[in-house]
């Protein structure tokens, strides 16, 4: 691997997925790698995905690497001190305050295993490729790691997220949201659109991050209730807190 690569920072969603297929049909430049941080709570749609998509850089020979941090968000463990990672929602039980903790997941699980899987190859600097688009542009941020430089292919050509889906439309590309299963900032549609194994691996999650913190209640849902519960009143509703899923795709990059 060469001191300095150009890297596509792949998250499986639909931006990165288009922005691939763009480099084998010869419409943008060919990166040095692909490299895709696994956090081990991606829905079962998007592992599938992945697996496609690893299979398509392999066939246009671009090596894909896929890395994970040692413990992944699912883990509440003594190693990572009962950490929860996602920014879930939370109730002091004394006063009955509402609160939400902090996000960290994007940098641990994300962020960190990508500049740790550059290192481990030797990389020196990187140009890396982010597949924010115009409709994103609130998330056009220089990097924080002066090895590393951003870029941005659809700012570049002016893309919106409505040009990726048409583009793979086209192709016959299945594309979809990327972001863990359970994630505190699903929509609505983002939780219809889980497989019912995704939606059970949730609302375990949620049991299990309960009473991680002394004095606290802590819930994956907005309305602070345990998930199943908010789901199954949520299906008898047209509209959701969120509209939009706030996704890692975009923000979950060096």
């Amino acid at each position: 691997m060469p001191a300095h690569v150009k890297v596509l920072s792949y998250g499986g969603g639909v931006q990165t997925v288009a922005l691939l297929r763009m480099v084998g049909l010869g419409l943008f430049e060919r990166p040095d790698m692909v490299i895709f941080a696994e956090t081990g709570a991606e829905p079962e749609e998007i592992n599938r995905i992945v697996a496609r998509d690893r299979e398509y850089a392999d066939s246009i020979g671009i090596p894909f690497y896929v890395t994970k941090e040692k413990y992944g968000p699912l883990d509440t463990l003594p190693e990572r001190k009962n950490q929860i990672s996602a920014p879930a929602f939370t109730v002091d039980v004394s006063t009955g305050k509402k609160g939400t903790l902090l996000r960290t997941c994007t940098h641990e699980f994300k962020i960190a295993p990508i500049r740790q899987e550059l290192r481990r190859h030797g990389v020196k600097s990187a140009e890396m490729w982010l597949g924010i688009t115009t409709d994103e542009i609130t998330r056009v941020k220089p990097s924080p790691n002066k090895w590393v430089t951003h870029r941005w292919p659809f700012i570049e050509m002016n893309w919106s997220r409505t040009d990726c889906i048409n583009l793979l439309a086209d192709l016959g590309v299945n594309a979809q949201k990327s972001a863990c299963y359970m994630c505190p900032y699903r929509s609505k549609a983002g939780y219809e659109g889980l497989t019912e194994n995704d939606r059970q691996n949730a609302i375990k999650y949620d049991e299990k991050i309960r009473d991680l913190r002394p004095g606290f209640k802590t819930y994956l849902h907005p309305t602070c209730v345990p998930l199943e519960d908010a789901l199954a009143t949520q299906a008898k509703q047209s509209t959701f807190v969120f509209d939009e899923e706030d996704e890692c795709s975009g923000n979950c990059f060096l």
